[in-house]
């Protein structure tokens, strides 16, 4: 079993010879059984413990157990409390996904300041049929069928080629101590319903039941395999490349076969789920002006283009433009600014603007778009919502918020810099002083 064991290891798991591993370490036999067997073969291996704080008193015994197991082995051990109920509710997730974040964020967090390359998890060939079942019921596609595989996103399961059983007697064989977690045995959780009653009637029903299991996740996973593989081709071909992110050309996914489908595929890398993309192919791409984000990217419509953009991090730059005894200061770089007497020859160059400089309150500010802004465009009387304004001149959604606004110290917009000036503030026959600036960043 040892000779097999770590030929899994090294082909399915990707773990190499005295790798340096980080273990996730509950207390439970199947992952005592995991730390016993690392230990046995000398690999470098460190304990990381999460006490989620849900059991009461057997949350701290869980804690204080492991800590004694990985200093009796002479190991690094890691360890950390997390509020889980309050998580949960912050988040608006169930216990378990709550459990389930704030777990692989701290292993992720610690592997990467203590250097292990891969995290291992205790999961056996149980929890995969299971997973199978539980995604099954919830309404998955392909990708939710393979169950739980052996190596994923830096995450290894050096147990997934044992059954439960198996590692349940090999603890017996070696005195190996764990602890028992109570609620493993309540069926109220799906998962332990499933365990309890489901799949022990299937393995009696059919006794070949766990090898069929096995080979039915196998194939799917390599159904996935060419899935995906082709998904990525088309993708390559229909997401055309801009400076700041995609364009995707309705039309083109139009003509696709389960065009639906594509689309989901095309944009759930970028955070986008099913009802989102349900939505937009229910629309025919068209969004009605209203950007579609995930945590990392927005999505809008412009005709009958897609433009896909990372969502922004960072808060744009604001400067500011003043008037000292000194004459005009501003922190601006791109900003060129001239005061001069009268009325100055009128130019058609959108990077430059002339204001009546004793109608202005002076610090100027440079800004970007927000919801709800309004301006009166040169040339009108009444004022247009800068959304209108820039719906009109073909500017799409994402380029919108990039265009820099030049504010009066009252908070009117003075000047959509490359494009309108405002009318109140524009230059009249009794102007006396003219603020003559120019925008030099194109």
């Amino acid at each position: 079993m040892d000779y097999a064991w770590k030929e899994f290891l090294e082909k399915a798991c990707g773990i190499r010879e005295n790798e340096r591993l980080l273990l996730a370490v509950s207390g439970g036999v199947d992952s005592m059984v995991m730390l016993h067997r690392f230990v046995s073969h000398g690999f470098p291996v460190g304990v990381a413990h999460c006490n989620f704080q849900l059991r009461g008193a057997d949350s701290d015994a869980d804690e204080a157990f492991v800590q004694e197991t990985a200093e009796r082995y002479g190991l690094p051990f890691f360890h950390i409390r997390f509020d889980t109920t309050a998580y949960a509710a912050s988040k608006g997730v169930s216990i378990e996904m709550a459990a389930r974040e704030l777990r692989y964020a701290w292993f992720r967090e610690i592997a990467a300041q203590q250097d292990y390359r891969l995290i291992a998890t205790a999961h056996h060939r149980d929890d995969a049929e299971e997973t199978f079942f539980l995604n099954l019921m919830r309404g998955c596609g392909i990708k939710g069928l393979h169950g739980i595989q052996p190596l994923s996103n830096g995450i290894v399961r050096p147990l997934r080629c044992f059954s439960r059983q198996e590692i349940a007697d090999y603890a017996k064989a070696h005195g190996i101590a764990y602890r028992q977690d109570k609620s493993n045995s309540d069926d109220r959780f799906r998962r332990n319903y499933l365990r309890l009653h489901i799949l022990p009637a299937l393995r009696e029903l059919q006794p070949s039941f766990d090898q069929n299991m096995l080979k039915t996740m196998r194939i799917l996973q390599e159904q996935e395999n060419i899935y995906f593989h082709h998904i990525r081709e088309v993708s390559e071909k229909l997401l055309h490349a801009e400076a700041d992110g995609y364009k995707l050309y309705w039309e083109e996914v139009a003509k696709l076969p389960y065009p639906e489908t594509y689309l989901f595929e095309i944009l759930h890398p970028f955070g986008f789920n099913e009802s989102q993309t349900k939505a937009l192919f229910a629309a025919g791409g068209q969004t009605k002006g209203k950007r579609l984000e995930s945590r990392t990217h927005c999505l809008w419509t412009h005709g009958n283009n897609l433009f896909l953009r990372p969502l922004q991090t960072e808060t744009p730059r604001t400067y500011t433009l003043s008037l000292t005894p000194d004459g005009l200061q501003t922190d601006c770089p791109f900003l060129q600014t001239d005061i001069r007497d009268g009325i100055p020859a009128f130019s058609k160059d959108t990077h430059q603007a002339c204001f009546d400089m004793d109608r202005l309150s002076f610090p100027l500010h440079i800004r970007y778009w927000q919801e709800g802004d309004r301006f009166h465009p040169f040339g009108m009387k009444g004022s247009k919502k800068l959304s209108d304004f820039f719906t009109d001149r073909h500017i799409d959604s994402g380029s919108k918020g990039k265009i820099p606004l030049l504010c009066n110290g009252n908070g009117d917009i003075l000047w959509v810099i490359g494009h309108r000036s405002d009318h109140r503030y524009r230059v009249r026959p009794d102007t006396a002083r003219t603020l003559i600036l120019e925008w030099t960043s194109v």
